[in-house]
């Protein structure tokens, strides 16, 4: 054999290959790593029509976190200004005031995105200034008579109303007739 000429065999590691067993591992090597990717491929690739139908569902039954679940999975497949707004609309029904902030802001900052929907957007950003930096606590009455009470001032609220505090330590009290306990 001339030095320039490749070796009958070669040397791996430890052991020496002859040119069928190089084959033959290499052929081992590919079904391997074939049952390793088809292992780890989802069973059924989801459609995003299959996500946006499951994301209208929980919105008709008021599920706001699935639905932005299913918004991020959604924008992640197909973005669009429109979906992003969705996103933002549901984070602010969730008083998640600052990522509906971020989700605003994205489609306003967007020259893809239509005009109309890019004030809008702006319009309900600055109308979520305010929120930022407070905590909101959105009460919750079941009972007759129950009470409130913030750092030792009576909450005068509804159910469902939102109470703006500003950041930093408060005490909740809450009371009602016949109640021994009051879950927060």
């Amino acid at each position: 054999m001339r030095a320039h000429e490749p070796n009958a065999e070669q040397e791996v590691g430890l052991r020496t290959l002859k040119p069928l067993d190089r084959i033959s591992n290499l052929a081992h090597s590919i079904a391997a790593l074939a049952l390793v990717t088809a292992m780890a491929a989802p069973a059924e690739a989801r459609t995003f029509d299959t996500i946006m139908n499951e994301a209208i569902e929980a919105k008709q039954a008021e599920d706001y976190q699935r639905v932005v679940t299913l918004l991020e999975e959604a924008i992640a497949l197909q973005p669009s200004p429109a979906l992003i707004n969705n996103l933002g609309s549901t984070f602010e029904k969730l008083g998640r005031y600052g990522d509906a902030v971020k989700a605003y802001t994205r489609v306003e900052n967007d020259t893809n995105a239509p005009q109309e929907l890019r004030n809008l957007d702006a319009a309900r950003r600055a109308a979520l200034a305010h929120k930022l930096g407070r905590i909101w606590v959105v009460t919750s009455f079941d009972r007759p008579g129950a009470q409130l009470h913030v750092d030792g001032e009576l909450m005068e609220l509804e159910t469902g109303e939102e109470l703006g505090l500003d950041r930093g330590a408060h005490t909740f009290e809450c009371s009602a007739p016949d109640v021994t306990e009051v879950l927060l």
